[in-house]
């Protein structure tokens, strides 16, 4: 059969308050889990062994990371969200924020590192796209100044003492209003 029905609809659960209203802003599916992000709060749903899907986790924003869980990618265990609207580091400079969860599918997850741009400028909005794979976080940032939004993305690897930018990318033929970063992908790194 091919087609597509509703299995459940996920509502926010009551920790959520006035969180919940931009609930499903972002959404990423992992282990079987479902993450629902919203304005500054993300939620891990788990489906039960009798089909009921129930909240696992609820992430909420550390203080000043204005657009928390308006971005996130999960992959075997880290969780990130950009938070582009982070003014921490200037006018909305943008930050993204890392989850770990030891051991993976375990459910205990810490507060891993806020990343930032190396420096972090006033409208970077830095945290715009965010995705991980393995070892490695890719992290958009398209600046909304001058008229710009010509963007980037910066790239984080994992090491001994945490996420190390390692690299930041550019489109070689660069143009206004490209927005390159709004959207990052990351496969096999």
């Amino acid at each position: 059969d091919s087609s597509w029905g509703l299995e459940a609809t996920l509502p926010p659960g009551p920790e959520m308050g006035n969180f919940s209203l931009r609930q499903g802003r972002s959404v990423e599916v992992s282990g079987g889990d479902i993450f629902v992000g919203s304005r500054q709060a993300i939620q891990q749903f788990t489906n039960q062994s009798d089909g009921q899907w129930v909240v696992r986790k609820t992430f909420h924003a550390p203080s000043a990371a204005a657009g928390f869980g308006n971005y996130l990618a999960v992959h075997n265990g880290v969780l990130v969200t950009g938070s582009d609207f982070d003014s921490t580091g200037g006018e909305f400079a943008g930050s993204a924020h890392v989850f770990e969860e030891h051991p993976p599918g375990s459910g205990e997850w810490s507060e891993g590192e806020r990343l930032s741009a190396a420096p972090p400028s006033i409208g970077e909005h830095f945290g715009i796209g965010v995705a991980v794979h393995g070892q490695t976080i890719a992290i958009g940032a398209v600046p909304n100044r001058d008229g710009g939004q010509i963007g980037s993305v910066y790239i984080f690897e994992r090491a001994l003492d945490g996420w190390n930018l390692v690299q930041n990318l550019r489109a070689s033929d660069e143009q206004i209003l490209d927005a390159f970063g709004a959207m990052v992908a990351l496969d096999n790194c």
